[in-house]
């Protein structure tokens, strides 16, 4: 769908398929199932691509505000047909070996596009789904862009934004006998506040701390957010 600018080729290859088979729980060779492979194009996609337009050199500063037949408005228009139209489920994980079975949720919110991540979490997807090594998607939203060139990278205000939607939509599902999103830790014993600080990230741990971070966990091997946000 990337490829031809719309969900049409999609839709005409569903057309086609074998009566009884149930797309909507379908995965590929890798495991990857097709709402978690839509999360994935985009997240892979250029940055720069959400921008551009026809003969012109301008560039928009947001990408909530993507051009015309750009991978943002194709991922939209994927999502809506392959939840409305094959009821595919919003936290239907990759089973690729290695994956952790992690859900869509956590690529899209690692790419940090607030779009894409409110639109999901429309669609029912849980923000405190984790993976089996305790990976929430408030998490991959504070990891730095390691490998990722300054153009391509998601900005502070667009994680924020990510950030703000999850812990939102978590405080409205949230159960009594679990801890709070914000203070999830991973296998690791790392929370976000842990790899907002790790990362750098000034704005991001201001935002966690005054929704409620706790500043004195630590990891398994006794790591602060303070010593993390001081080493590095």
């Amino acid at each position: 769908a990337e490829l031809h600018g719309s969900a049409a080729s999609i839709q005409k290859r569903f057309e086609g398929s074998v009566p009884d088979f149930d797309l909507s729980i379908a995965f590929d060779t890798n495991g990857r199932p097709l709402l978690y492979a839509a999360c994935l194009g985009l997240a892979l996609a250029d940055r720069n691509l959400h921008h551009s337009h026809p003969n012109s050199n301008s560039h928009s500063s947001s990408s909530d505000k993507p051009a015309s037949s750009s991978p943002l408005q194709v991922f939209m228009a994927v999502l809506r047909y392959l939840h409305s139209e094959l009821e595919c489920p919003p936290d239907q994980p990759t089973f690729r070996p290695g994956g952790c079975h992690r859900p869509p949720i956590h690529l899209l919110a690692r790419a940090c596009y607030p779009r894409a991540v409110k639109a999901l979490l429309q669609c029912g997807a849980d923000p405190a789904d984790t993976d089996d090594e305790g990976w929430t998607a408030l998490m991959a939203t504070c990891m730095a862009a390691d490998g990722v060139d300054d153009q391509n990278a998601p900005t502070m205000e667009e994680r924020c934004q990510t950030a703000r939607l999850l812990l939102d939509a978590s405080e409205q599902t949230a159960a009594d006998d679990v801890p709070p999103l914000v203070n999830r830790h991973n296998y690791r014993g790392y929370t976000a506040l842990h790899l907002a600080c790790e990362a750098r990230m000034g704005p991001m741990v201001e935002l966690l701390l005054r929704r409620g971070a706790d500043p004195l966990l630590r990891t398994w091997v006794g790591e602060s957010p303070l010593g993390l946000a001081a080493w590095n």
